[in-house]
Order: structure tokens, then C-alpha cells, then sequence
């Protein structure tokens, strides 16, 4: 039996279940839906979704560490309102070019 409101699953992938194939989903408002649609968000940059250019995070792949992640969490926070989140960062301490971040998330509202 799959969700009764179902989102696509992310990574997109097809599922078997009872020998039928179908798109695997998730439950929508779950918190694997919630955290799908953040990563989502912050692995499109803004202004490469033409229907959409405001979508996504600003990259800051040249940028030096530390990442700005208020700037990450402002532009989550835009797009994915049922979450609740805490961002933290830490440099790799062999390579400083390296930041390793930690995203807490929980579901806003009391939602399950």
C-alpha cells in the first residue's frame, strides 16, 4: 500500500511493489517530504529554474569558508515553510577549502 497523498520520492526512482512498477513517492507533510524538498532547494542555484528564477540557494561554491548560512537558511526557509531547522558548519581540518555542514530538521507545527 503506498501514500495516500503521495509526493515523488527524491532521488526520482521507480519502485516495485507487488510486481507492478510505479514512481516511488513518499507521504506528503512526512519529514522524509520536507527534507526532500530542502535538498531540492539547495542543490538549484537560483536563477536556474526558468519557471522559477527565484528558486534555490545563491551558489557560494568560490566562496571562502565559512559558508554564509543564514543566507542558505533564508533562502530554505523561503521555499519550505513546514520546517524548523539548525544549520551548523565546520571546516575540514585537512583541507580548509572543505566545510562540513549539519542541517537539524524538524517539522513546524506539530505536523507528523
Amino acid at each position: 500500500m503506498g501514500p495516500d497523498t503521495p509526493h515523488f520520492n527524491y532521488p526520482f526512482k521507480f519502485a516495485t511493489r507487488g510486481g507492478d512498477h510505479h514512481a516511488g513517492a513518499v507521504e506528503q507533510d512526512t519529514i522524509e517530504d520536507v527534507i526532500n524538498c530542502i535538498i531540492v532547494s539547495i542543490i538549484v542555484q537560483t536563477g536556474t529554474r526558468v519557471e522559477v528564477p527565484t528558486f534555490g540557494v545563491p551558489d557560494q561554491v568560490f566562496e571562502l569558508q565559512p559558508l554564509n548560512l543564514d543566507l542558505i537558511i533564508r533562502s530554505i526557509e523561503l521555499w519550505e515553510d513546514r520546517a524548523n531547522q539548525i544549520m551548523t558548519q565546520n571546516v575540514d581540518d585537512k583541507d580548509a577549502l572543505i566545510a562540513q555542514i549539519l542541517d537539524a530538521v524538524s517539522l513546524r507545527g506539530g505536523r507528523a
